[in-house]
């Protein structure tokens, strides 16, 4: 301080030398004046030299990767380099835009990518309010999971999601109609409105989710506006990698918990379609296999059956569950299509219902296509049912025997897919 002050001295000395009749005060407030305008000047030469190179800098890389949109705005993206092998705190080196990241398939799809230390947009519906992505922000280091809200029918929502992505993977799906939308709003329009901006905003990947057995001409409509998305996304972005789940197992599924809902609760078990058969899926196993895919430019433009190591009917699927609860019905309809669809009538009001006709409608068989791609191309050995189905059902099981040890054998339920 009291060098600054000689300087200051010094200073006010030197400029008004030979200078009579001056006030001393005057003479220091004068001073300080033009001390503090020499250094603002001299700050902002300094700042204009400084920013005139970092933008000729940042204009020369923008060349090479920035994307320029119809409203005129330039939005710069990194090349897709995607690093498995790094931790939450690590960089990635993707940004990825999840839609339907608050579904079941969701939470594992933004665990994958945030544990590797990826940037992941979470757009979500604003009509959910905050609570339904409360359990995503912890799956990636902070400031890693970036929340947003978007509207299936809104373009704009939409780009503003996908604006600084290179990844975008779409999950939306309804399983019956709502007053908001319809099955066919979400796996067709929606599905083809967010392929056309993922193209405008040339987005380097694009996997869509589908199922398994989509057809344009089965009795139900959620299978058939399935196959109708999957034919919109192709028309629309060529280089779509299509993931076909057959159905889904795990803690939050409407497979083992629904039929353990039925066995501890129901006077009777509904047997439907009881020859059908299905392959179940675990979810993370789709979950690993979404991020592979990404990794793998081999993917791109491919169409995944994903199912699980075994085949069951749905008879095989009620003895598994009926030995792993401890729990044998006293009577067993058989395939009860009549009463099952004056049921579905009475459900089908209700906000989240167990089942529909349009459910009763599917009884084609939910296996992976014989010879197409599937889990063990992508790189994920996949996870025996009989591995976590216990851990699911154990709280249908009365508490008197909630835990006793039962093994449920492979061999004895199922057999194991080509």
């Amino acid at each position: 301080r009291k060098a600054e002050e000689r300087i200051f001295n010094g200073k006010m000395n030197h400029e008004y030398a030979g200078i009579t009749g001056v006030p001393e005060f005057v003479k220091a407030h004068l001073t300080l004046v033009i001390f503090n305008c020499k250094n603002i000047c001299g700050f902002a030469v300094a700042w204009s030299m400084l920013s005139s190179s970092l933008l000729r800098r940042s204009a020369a890389a923008a060349k090479l990767h920035s994307k320029k949109m119809p409203g005129g705005a330039r939005v710069t993206k990194r090349h897709l380099q995607l690093d498995l092998s790094g931790g939450r705190s690590s960089v990635s080196g993707v940004v990825v835009t999840v839609f339907g990241s608050t579904s079941n398939l969701g939470r594992y799809v933004v665990n994958q990518f945030g544990r590797i230390g990826s940037q992941v947009v979470i757009p979500y519906r604003s009509a959910g309010g905050d609570y339904q992505i409360q359990h995503l922000k912890v799956m990636g280091d902070v400031g890693q999971i970036l929340p947003l809200t978007w509207d299936i029918r809104d373009d704009k929502s939409i780009y503003n999601a996908i604006k600084h992505s290179n990844v975008v993977i779409n999950l939306t799906g309804r399983l019956w109609d709502t007053r908001n939308f319809t099955m066919e709003d979400v796996h067709v329009d929606g599905a083809r409105r967010i392929a056309a901006i993922c193209r405008e905003a040339e987005v380097e990947r694009f996997v869509h989710v589908s199922v398994a057995g989509a057809d344009v001409n089965s009795p139900s409509r959620w299978m058939r506006s399935k196959a109708l998305g999957e034919q919109a996304v192709r028309d629309v972005f060529e280089g779509a990698t299509i993931v076909r789940p057959t159905v889904f197992f795990g803690p939050e599924d409407r497979l083992i918990n629904s039929l353990g809902q039925m066995l501890r609760f129901w006077p009777a078990f509904p047997l439907i379609a009881p020859e059908r058969k299905v392959q179940p899926v675990y979810y993370n196993d789709v979950a690993k296999a979404i991020l592979n895919a990404v990794a793998d430019d081999r993917t791109i433009g491919r169409t995944y059956d994903l199912g699980g190591p075994t085949v069951y009917t749905n008879e095989e699927l009620f003895e598994l569950a009926s030995t792993l609860v401890a729990i044998k019905p006293k009577l067993v309809l058989r395939d009860p299509v009549q009463l099952m669809d004056l049921l579905a009538r009475f459900l089908e009001h209700h906000r989240n219902p167990r089942f529909t006709r349009d459910m009763l409608a599917d009884r084609a068989d939910r296996v992976a296509a014989t010879g197409s791609l599937g889990l063990k191309d992508l790189g994920v050995t996949p996870t025996a049912l009989e591995n976590k189905a216990l851990n699911i059902i154990r709280r249908y099981r009365r508490p008197v025997r909630f835990d006793e040890i039962i093994e449920a054998h492979p061999k004895q339920h199922g057999t194991a897919a080509q």
